[in-house]
């Protein structure tokens, strides 16, 4: 999401995970939730690099999952 606020980028990663959580995986008469663990970062700083900020929501991502799963973090 180029030039979004680090809001901007939470509040989408938020309705995504929101919206997820409303679609069960059904195969036949199976219903299963579906949860989501979503790290987002954005560029604070001009010297941050792509990888830096991959680096930063992955980072998210495990604290996402280590903190209960089903969840949004940002990094």
């Amino acid at each position: 999401m180029p030039k979004a606020s680090k809001e901007d980028a939470l509040n989408a990663a938020q309705r995504v995970h929101e919206n997820v959580r409303k679609l069960p995986f059904v195969m036949g008469e199976l219903s299963l939730p579906i949860t989501t663990s979503i790290g987002v970062a954005t560029k604070d700083r001009v010297s941050d690099t792509l990888q830096s900020i991959i680096d930063s929501a992955d980072a998210a991502v495990y604290e996402a999952k280590n903190g209960g799963r089903d969840r949004v973090v940002s990094g």
